[in-house]
């Protein structure tokens, strides 16, 4: 039964009680009139309602501000140690294997082979790589980021890099993506840009992978 017709219903049960509750004016006990049937009638409306308001919320929404407000917390987290450059806790906060290839669905490197295996950084090696997850620009503007520049991804199966990332995660979780694109301080111009991808894994939302211009680790790498 949809709102509307919950309404109509609850009205007239309201009246029908009322028009009842007043014939012949009874009275109780003590001389009062009897507004019990109103107030039973008043009550079972205002469930009536109520239940017809709840049924307009979709189900998912609690847990979406449920997740929302996790990430929330964890992307406040994640920014405070990029700032204090703290290697440990941001380590504690990486899925590894932390994958750190280009974003191979972009335009620039749809044509080009990458090697998503070989950039994939494990915790034993997290601070070799340190330095090249973690940049100077890094540094600099993700603990700058607002709001804005963290996107919720939507609709990425069709998309094999988000895809990939999505199977590390829960499921049925949502993943975000924080993404900057700047000057180059040496040449203004000439832009840079670098993503990090985070998902909850095993209830908590970790960062799955980061990508830049170039990969932070290559097979060559000794």
């Amino acid at each position: 039964m949809n709102i509307k017709w919950l309404l109509i219903f609850a009205t007239l049960l309201l009246a029908a009680c009322g028009q009842e509750s007043h014939k012949g004016n009874p009275t109780d006990s003590t001389g009062l009139a009897d507004t019990s049937a109103l107030a039973k009638a008043d009550s079972v409306a205002g469930k009536l309602v109520q239940h017809a308001a709840n049924d307009t919320v979709p189900k998912d929404t609690a847990a979406a501000s449920a997740n929302e407000k996790q990430f929330d917390s964890f992307f406040e987290k994640f920014q405070q140690a990029v700032r204090r450059n703290d290697e440990a806790a941001l380590k504690s906060m990486l899925q590894f294997p932390f994958q750190t290839a280009p974003q191979w669905t972009s335009e620039d490197y749809q044509d080009k082979a990458v090697d998503k295996v070989g950039a994939r950084v494990d915790s034993s090696e997290f601070h070799q790589y340190y330095n090249a997850i973690f940049s100077d620009d890094v540094k600099r503007l993700l603990p700058r980021m607002k709001s804005e520049e963290v996107t919720e991804l939507e609709n990425v199966a069709s998309n094999d890099y988000y895809a990939t990332m999505q199977r590390l995660t829960d499921k049925g979780s949502p993943m975000y993506e924080a993404y900057s694109q700047f000057a180059q301080q040496r040449d203004p111009q000439k832009e840079l840009f670098f993503g990090f991808v985070f998902g909850k894994v095993n209830g908590t939302y970790k960062a799955v992978s980061f990508y830049s211009r170039w990969p932070a680790k290559t097979a060559d790498d000794k």
